[in-house]
């Protein structure tokens, strides 16, 4: 994520230092879309029809990894929310270092992560233990999983913690032995994507496992509230997201936005990923690391972090004119970067699945003829020719044999 945020910072840097962008700028315009967005991954890779030929720990790899990055991609933005505000001199560099590892790093993110991780794990035995006294019904656990999530929101908000990984930490520790993954809280084809086929079945028949892994075939077939209220907000994100967009300033740097999308799709993630493949053990080729580092899209937490920015510079710089070239334009290349990846990362699946289905239809490979073979070809002819067996001379016992020649469309035959 560091290299991704370094790679994009100098691609802006290089292509916008005209319009009067410095480093510091470009520094926080690549921090606002260098995150990997879990809402669009886990629609690509997570329920799509295209999901069902990614391996599990390929899945899960994409998944993970965009919900660490999402929030993750706070501290780079406050660092570079600092080196702007105090530029030219940064005079308070050293305060700046010190706030971002103390505050932004050890605070925000890591006593989130953990807050949230107590949070979940508290959450899932008080469920646990009430639903196997039978206190609740379905209905009331289904709603608690909801409840949990606006629980961590308020609490990240009110403490000053990074919400984002306090949420996803938290999710991670409610779920972690993927007891209401089977008991109906998430769609039930995470438990195909959590458990191998033998594990699953060895699930629900082991004697050794305890109610955490439970199978209930009857609220697997029941409405998963949770991917309702997934695809709802989906689509309401990108209702919304088409609604904002500033496609008139577009216009103003065109070209030098169809570069930096190039940047961006080339080198920003795949060269890193691929570098990495040897140290990750779920990256087993070359051509999963191509695959991974491919998929990064960005979506939902790139505009945040975009609106974000935008909020700390109106409201602390001491001279807002010094910074108007920043804010007028460091929203218009997140958000042609958050079209350029919906559209591309998008339509890889449709790509992929092409390919592969492609792959599956056999092809007839013609010959081209001259226009002698042709009329050849129009005229078709047969040829008989009779051979007799110099052995025998009784009429009777001539032998015949065919053999027959196809060139083309014409057929030669030999008796």
């Amino acid at each position: 994520m560091i290299g991704g945020w370094l790679i994009l910072a100098l691609c802006v840097w290089g292509l916008f230092h005209n319009i009067g962008f410095t480093f510091s700028d470009s520094l926080l315009v690549g921090a606002t879309f260098v995150a990997t967005d879990p809402v669009l991954a886990g629609a690509i890779v997570g329920k799509s029809k295209f999901a069902e030929r990614i391996r599990p720990d390929i899945k899960d790899l994409i998944q993970s990894e965009s919900g660490c990055n999402d929030g993750m991609a706070f501290p780079f933005v406050t660092l570079s929310i600092n080196l702007v505000l105090n530029r030219p001199n940064n005079e308070y560099a050293g305060e700046i270092v010190k706030d971002w590892i103390l505050i932004g790093i050890l605070y925000q993110c890591l006593l989130g992560t953990l807050f949230g991780a107590c949070i979940g794990y508290v959450g899932m035995k008080g469920v646990i233990l009430v639903k196997e006294k039978k206190w609740i019904d379905t209905e009331s656990y289904l709603v608690f999983y909801i409840a949990l999530s606006l629980i961590c929101t308020g609490v990240g908000s009110v403490l000053g913690c990074d919400d984002l990984l306090l949420s996803f930490s938290a999710g991670c520790a409610f779920n972690w032995t993927g007891y209401f993954s089977n008991m109906g809280l998430v769609d039930s084809a995470s438990v195909v994507g959590s458990f191998h086929d033998e594990e699953y079945h060895q699930a629900k028949t082991s004697k050794s496992t305890v109610s955490l892994r439970k199978i209930n075939t009857n609220d697997l077939k029941e409405v998963h509230v949770s991917g309702i209220i997934d695809l709802l907000l989906n689509t309401y994100y990108f209702m919304y997201l088409g609604s904002i967009i500033p496609w008139t300033k577009f216009s103003l740097y065109p070209g030098r936005l169809v570069v930096l999308g190039f940047c961006f799709l080339l080198i920003a993630r795949i060269p890193i990923v691929m570098m990495l493949q040897p140290i990750v053990p779920d990256l087993r080729s070359w051509k999963d690391a191509l695959f991974v580092g491919h998929f990064g899209p960005r979506g939902v937490g790139s505009v945040f972090c975009c609106l974000l920015s935008k909020s700390m510079i109106k409201h602390k710089a001491k001279n807002f004119t010094d910074h108007q070239i920043l804010y007028d334009n460091i929203w218009n290349i997140t958000t042609f970067i958050v079209i350029v990846s919906v559209l591309v990362h998008g339509f890889s699946i449709t790509a992929f699945t092409f390919y592969n289905t492609a792959k599956k239809i056999p092809v007839k490979v013609e010959r081209s003829f001259s226009s002698q073979s042709r009329k050849a070809r129009q005229n078709e002819t047969t040829v008989e020719m009779q051979t007799v067996d110099p052995s025998t001379t009784s009429p009777h016992s001539h032998a015949k044999s065919k053999t027959v020649v196809h060139i083309g469309q014409t057929t030669f035959s030999k008796r």
